[in-house]
């Protein structure tokens, strides 16, 4: 359901200079329009004109007519109700279109300079080691947040996950505090049924921690609604329950999770884009479409925490909003063989596929820790300027099964 693994180039692959095919620089005094100028300009000449032929269509004051000029008006006034019709339908998607417009004026993403310094977090214990880095890169903000969690213990459950917020971080940041205790709180109390949860997403052969998650992920939504937050994230969530003998990975999002194990890359999820047929068709059955790869022309993924604005059907349920925060919760069965548990946002797969960073960790784990190894991903795949494959946050959690993890199995 997800973007194909194996699709992406490597980031550097892709920077082009720009300057290498720039066009011939115009006289002076003769500066054109920029193109987001210009288009800003034709879409509020649209507006006008929409509006102005709405207010001009006047009915004209009564007056004697004889039986042909009535037939005439008669006409004259069916083919006026259709115009207004027509420019009513037009006036509320040329707002939308020139309100997402100014809004990426407005919201000024890149800085002059990357920011590179890296956040580091590093934790091990007798299951794992893990290390978690971030950087804010050319992004105006740092909009990411995580979970690092090792179990202290080899039977006990360890939790890792990245939410990559957008348009702020209010809700990544709500998600990464309050995820563990509405985790927590589902798993002292009985797992909801398959049929309680209705979604026909939610499979039949699914387990009390597959629906426990699912339900989790809901619940976190909703209480996001409730304290009022605007902005949205992405969430990948990755359970490791020695007890299951089981990794399990809930998403909702572009995030992603993979896992290696006997050299093999194990994916633990799939990318929810507003393009692929199922995401679609849910965001069109809400009264939505897509349009540039955006639901509404506006938000780049189809699933998430918060993006209220885009869940605005109230005979609808959470999971069939045009945005939804349902996860896909997988089941991958523990071996012997496992080796690293590897979760990013989407600025780290927008440069590499799975493989190639499965290849890439792999090696460095030989010889560096596992927060060199994530810092040097993120310093390898920036992008040279703005706008690029590599301009995005970065945000790596990467965990290694440890010999004695894999003994206990």
């Amino acid at each position: 359901m997800g973007k194909k693994k194996g699709a992406k180039k490597n980031a550097q692959e892709e920077h082009v200079d720009p300057a290498a095919e720039a066009p011939e620089q115009p006289a002076v005094g003769k500066q054109p329009k920029k193109k987001k100028d210009a288009d800003l300009d034709d879409l509020c000449a649209a507006l006008m004109a929409a509006t102005s032929k709405n207010e001009g269509m006047q009915k004209d004051g009564p007056a004697k007519l004889n039986k042909k000029e009535k037939e005439a008006k008669k006409k004259q006034l069916i083919e006026q109700k259709r115009e207004e019709e027509k420019r009513a339908r037009e006036v509320p998607e040329l707002l939308q279109k020139l309100l997402a417009q100014y809004q990426q004026r407005a919201m000024s993403p890149y800085l002059k300079e990357p920011k590179m310094e890296k956040e580091i977090e590093e934790k091990s214990g007798p299951g794992f080691v893990a290390a978690m880095a971030g950087m804010q890169g050319w992004r105006s903000d740092q909009e990411d947040a995580h979970i690092l969690l090792p179990a202290k213990d080899l039977k006990g459950r360890s939790v890792f996950a990245v939410f990559d917020g957008h348009s702020g971080k209010t809700v990544a940041d709500f998600a990464a505090a309050n995820f563990m205790r509405l985790w927590e709180e589902a798993l002292a109390k009985p797992a909801p049924t398959r049929e309680s949860l209705v979604d026909e997403e939610v499979g039949q052969d699914w387990d009390d921690e597959q629906r426990r998650l699912y339900s989790t992920f809901l619940t976190l939504d909703a209480q996001a609604r409730e304290n009022d937050l605007a902005d949205g994230t992405t969430a990948v969530v990755v359970v490791v329950d020695p007890a299951q003998k089981a990794v399990y990975c809930a998403n909702a999002g572009d995030s992603r999770a993979m896992m290696v194990a006997g050299g093999k890359v194990v994916d633990l999820s799939d990318d929810h884009k507003p393009t692929n047929p199922i995401e679609q068709k849910r965001i069109e059955d809400a009264g939505g479409f897509v349009r540039e790869d955006r639901v509404d022309g506006n938000l780049a993924v189809s699933r998430g925490f918060g993006d209220f604005m885009l869940k605005t059907s109230p005979e609808l349920p959470a999971y069939k909003q045009k945005v939804s925060p349902a996860p896909e919760v997988r089941k991958i069965p523990l071996t012997k063989d496992v080796e690293y548990i590897f979760v990013g946002c989407d600025g780290i797969w927008d440069c590499l596929s799975n493989e190639k960073t499965a290849e890439i960790v792999s090696e460095r784990l030989k010889t560096e820790s596992h927060a060199k190894v994530a810092t040097s991903i993120m310093d390898g795949i920036v992008s040279p300027r703005p706008g690029m494959a590599g301009s995005d946050n970065m945000t790596i959690v990467l965990a290694s099964f440890t010999d004695e993890f894999r003994a206990s199995i």
